[in-house]
């Protein structure tokens, strides 16, 4: 069996993504959020959404650079789509997190 869902919230993970995560081309769903990521998510990663990926949950609104995530999460709620990604990729560029945009809250 190939691995489908990799959820790895709250495991008190830092550093960067590691770009062998793209290696798992049978990934559907990954959620790396509520951890304490930073830097940029690699484009191997990214490079699953254009195949089977369809979920990626970070803490992109105030830790890393995600331009593939679809739910970009903080300490208190996520958003999703394409303009959240955006803003976080505005934000992060002139070096500043955000602590409240999108405010669509995921149960």
């Amino acid at each position: 069996h190939k691995l489908q869902n990799l959820f790895l919230p709250y495991n008190r993970l830092h550093g960067t993504v590691p770009s062998d995560l793209g290696e798992l081309t049978s990934l559907e769903l990954l959620s790396l959020r509520y951890n304490d990521l930073s830097g940029e998510v690699p484009s191997a990663v990214c490079d699953l959404a254009d195949n089977r990926l369809k979920d990626f949950w970070a803490d992109c609104i105030s830790g890393i650079l995600c331009k593939c995530c679809t739910k970009c999460c903080n300490a208190t709620f996520c958003c999703e789509g394409s303009s959240c990604r955006e803003e976080n990729v505005k934000m992060n560029k002139q070096g500043q997190t955000a602590s409240t945009f999108g405010k669509k809250t995921i149960p």
